[in-house]
């Protein structure tokens, strides 16, 4: 990444001594830039569309420009954009759905006291603030509808950024509460969007449990839906889906595809700039998550009751780890 020798021996020292630092450092930057970096695992859909509106007002409105980096989902491309845009000085950074693996990229910022947010999610392993929004109504909604539908098969396709956030959580929750089976389908992080990888993947892996619901985030949605037809099945006849996060395209589908929407991305953008601004001035304490928006549960066509068989066996395996 192109640290320099000290920086190195910093982060050494501060890993052996388990030093949290805070944001105290950034007060020993020479000046500031007013930039803000921005970095994304997949600039595509509406929801980003509107979250970058959000961040861009925001900016504007106190006096900063932003850079934005798409990394087109490829972990290394992410951790590589870190290093690009700390050595532009910028005042912050905010990661949109970042990776697990750019753990030791984000303690280096901490420890050269460049503040780091994460939009949306956060893997369990990346220990900075989150702005998102509030879903634990909606998925408790959606889980209750599924089970009136008779559905007792729940699974949940992601990668490693998100398996253990809190939406894996929240649905271990929900469906426990109703006896159902959950399931998490994993896909590598480089796979996330690719149309023959997640066909593939679930192809190889549906001889493995009877899913008959599943969710996947939005970007996901084309290639789950030509896996099922692929196979000569039906949404939701043979599978109910259902997508974290909404857009104009999901509508357009026949058949629509029920979802989690903020209906807020400008909102969670403005909020963003907004508290990471104010940590970068001083005037605020680092909170761990900032819910800026409650989800919104959206039920359109693709959701229907279980089927009668388990046609579905398996769209992935069960993680235990």
């Amino acid at each position: 990444m192109g640290r320099s020798r000290l920086a190195e021996k910093v982060l050494a020292a501060a890993s052996e001594l388990d030093y949290r630092p805070n944001l105290a450092a950034r007060h020993l930057r020479v000046a500031r830039s007013s930039t803000l970096g921005v970095v994304f695992s997949r600039l595509d859909g509406q929801s980003v569309s509107d979250l970058l509106h959000g961040l861009d007002s925001e900016a504007r409105n106190r006096g900063y420009s932003l850079i934005l980096a798409d990394a087109g989902g490829d972990p290394a491309r992410f951790a590589v954009l870190l290093g690009q845009l700390e050595k532009q000085q910028v005042d912050g950074l905010i990661l949109y759905r970042p990776p697990a693996s750019i753990e030791a990229e984000v303690n280096h910022l901490r420890v050269v006291g460049i503040p780091v947010f994460a939009v949306y999610q956060r893997p369990p392993n990346l220990d900075i603030p989150l702005v998102t929004y509030r879903p634990t109504r909606s998925i408790g909604a959606a889980v209750d509808r599924l089970a009136e539908l008779g559905h007792r098969s729940i699974g949940y396709l992601g990668s490693d950024s998100d398996i253990g956030d809190f939406r894996t959580r929240l649905l271990t929750e929900a469906t426990a509460e109703h006896g159902m089976t959950f399931s998490v389908l994993r896909v590598e992080e480089y796979e996330v969007g690719d149309f023959t990888a997640v066909s593939t993947a679930l192809s190889r892996f549906r001889d493995e449990t009877a899913v008959t619901a599943l969710l996947t985030q939005h970007h996901n949605i084309p290639s789950v839906l030509g896996a099922v037809h692929e196979v000569g099945q039906r949404i939701p006849e043979d599978l109910s889906l259902i997508s974290f996060g909404d857009g104009p395209w999901l509508l357009a589908n026949r058949p629509q595809i029920s979802a989690f929407s903020s209906r807020a991305a400008i909102n969670i953008g403005l909020a963003t700039v907004q508290r990471l601004v104010e940590v970068i001035d001083g005037t605020t304490p680092v909170d761990h998550t900032y819910e800026a928006t409650e989800a919104i549960w959206i039920e359109r066509d693709s959701v229907g009751p279980a089927p009668a068989r388990g046609l579905l066996r398996g769209f992935g395996r069960i993680l235990n780890r």
